[in-house]
Order: structure tokens, then C-alpha cells, then sequence
């Protein structure tokens, strides 16, 4: 994966997007913009980053409702990424109802634009928690996720 992106990406989401920022209104991105060159980040992986986040948030446009009987084939290309442990996870939360066929495309779509050789199934957790955020109606899959992830570490510290 891009060597930073990740970090850009889990910033803003951490301290900027939780705090309702909207990277597409001018204002809060140029708080945003100012706030991660000031701690160090490149001004190009910053726009990337903002430009990777407005692309997750967007609508679905012409997604093909599957049916009962559908199943979802990873690419060859998707697999490398993924990884079995990858896979494994998403499929999971498709069978816990935490992502629907749109917030599932939408990480994997993700996952390609930021052309990641593989990827770590701790950060296939992050860009779900993010691309559940940033999706209108979406509020219960985040907790739901949420839920799953911190409860889960907090019940394996003690």
C-alpha cells in the first residue's frame, strides 16, 4: 500500500471527519489541508487522501441489485489484495449485515485506487470504518462495525 496514505487517511477520519468536517465543502477542507501539513504530511498525499475520501462518499450510481441466488467473484487482481484473511473479512461482515453490496464494492473500489500490493486485514477494518461513515444511512452498520472491532480488542486486553 502507498506508504502513508493509510496514515492521511486515518487522521483525518480520527480527527477530522468524527468532528463532522465535510472534505467537500471548501472550509472545512482547507482546516483540513492546514491541519496535516502542519503535523508533516505532504501537500500531494494530502489532496490524494481528500480526493480518495470524496470518492468513497459518493452515491451509487447504476449498482446491479443482486438477487438471492448471486454471488460476488473476486477479481484475480482483487484476490492479490485481499488476500485470503482480507476476503475471509469482508465476507464476514456481508454475513453480519454490517456492509451491504454497495459499501462492499465501494472498499473493494477503494482498495484499488489506492494500488495496494496486498493489504492488511487491520487496515481493510480502517477504510470499512471510514466508507461506513461517509455513507448516508449507514449510522447503524458504522456502530455495528465499530462495535465489533473495539469491543472486541478491549474484551482481548483484559
Amino acid at each position: 500500500m502507498k506508504q502513508h496514505m493509510m496514515d492521511v487517511l486515518v487522521y483525518v477520519f480520527e480527527n477530522y471527519m468524527t468532528e463532522h468536517y465535510n472534505v467537500k465543502e471548501s472550509d472545512h477542507r482547507q482546516v483540513i489541508i492546514n491541519g496535516l501539513q502542519k503535523i508533516g504530511f505532504s501537500p500531494g498525499l494530502i489532496e490524494e487522501a481528500l480526493l480518495w475520501l470524496q470518492q468513497m462518499s459518493r452515491a451509487p450510481n447504476n449498482l446491479i441489485v443482486p438477487t438471492s441466488h448471486s454471488s460476488r467473484h473476486f477479481s484475480q487482481k482483487e484476490q492479490q489484495i485481499l488476500g485470503h484473511d482480507g476476503i475471509a473479512f469482508i465476507e464476514y461482515l456481508m454475513a453480519q449485515g454490517i456492509l451491504n453490496h454497495h459499501s462492499r464494492e465501494l472498499l473493494i473500489d477503494g482498495l484499488l485506487y489506492l494500488k495496494a500490493d496486498n493489504i492488511e486485514v487491520d487496515d481493510l477494518q480502517w477504510l470499512a470504518l471510514i466508507i461506513l461513515f461517509s455513507q448516508p444511512d449507514q449510522e447503524q452498520a458504522f456502530v455495528d462495525l465499530e462495535r465489533l472491532l473495539f469491543d472486541a480488542a478491549e474484551i482481548r486486553e483484559h
